[in-house]
Formats: C-alpha cells, sequence, structure tokens
C-alpha cells in the first residue's frame, strides 16, 4: 500500500474519503453525487490492484491494473458504480421511492399489504395535498 497512507486518518481522493485499514483501503463516497458508494481497495502487487463492494445485490471484486491510488479508485468507482454515479435524490419522486423501497423488503408480503402498503398510501396522499412530488422537497 503507499507509504503515505501511514495512519488511519482519512485523505480525499477525487470524489472520495479514503481510510486506511491494515491490509486494506476503505473508500467511502464525499461528495453529493457519490454519497453512499462505499467498496474496499487492495494493492496486490506493485501496479495490480484488487477491489470489492458488498452490497444488497452481493458481492463484486474486479482485478485491475493502475499506477497510482488515485488511478486505482477512480477506475473501481467507474466499474462499480459506471460514470454518471446514483441518481440524486432531486430526481426521484416520493412514489419512485417508496416502489424501490418496497422491492428491498425482507418481510412477508402480507405485512407488506396490511400494514406497510396502506401507511404509504396515506403518507403519498398527504405529500401530493401539499404539492410535494420530489423526495428532495421533503425535509426534517
Amino acid at each position: 500500500m503507499a507509504r503515505y497512507l501511514t495512519k488511519r486518518e482519512g485523505i480525499r481522493v477525487g470524489d472520495y474519503w479514503v481510510t486506511q485499514r491494515k491490509r486494506n483501503s476503505t473508500i467511502r463516497g464525499a461528495t453529493p453525487e457519490t454519497i453512499g458508494h462505499k467498496f474496499s481497495l487492495w494493492e496486490i502487487e506493485s501496479g495490480r490492484w484488487r477491489a470489492n463492494l458488498n452490497d444488497s445485490t452481493g458481492r463484486h471484486r474486479k482485478k485491475f491494473k493502475a499506477g497510482t491510488l488515485v488511478e486505482a479508485v477512480e477506475k473501481a468507482a467507474h466499474h462499480f458504480f459506471g460514470s454518471k454515479g446514483i441518481n440524486p435524490a432531486s430526481h426521484i419522486t416520493i412514489s419512485d421511492c417508496f416502489l424501490e423501497w418496497r422491492k428491498r423488503l425482507s418481510c412477508s408480503e402480507a405485512t407488506i399489504k396490511t400494514d406497510y402498503w396502506p401507511r404509504v398510501r396515506q403518507f403519498v396522499k398527504w405529500a401530493d395535498s401539499h404539492g410535494l412530488a420530489y423526495w428532495s422537497e421533503l425535509r426534517l
């Protein structure tokens, strides 16, 4: 691993924070476009890197060549998240957000239909009555 990462302090590399661990580095998104991005990066040998991403769809791995840590972070981020990144909250409607959330629920369909979904409908109806359409319009 790079010699200048001797402490467990984060450094900024492009749109990401890099924190060195014992054998690898943890990479986390640092900008609004990359928030939620998180993966691990290892330098196997000089110029050879391995990246791991664990998310709800499983474990994803990639080996590649890169000369520097900056280049390795860029290549891994592009491989895992593509060039456009995640869909910012300003473009997600409230209804679409709940539809995506429903796909990821780990409870029974009966619980969704009798407990969760009536409450979601009530909230969406309330949001519509107040002129709120996008998730970014909601605030605490």
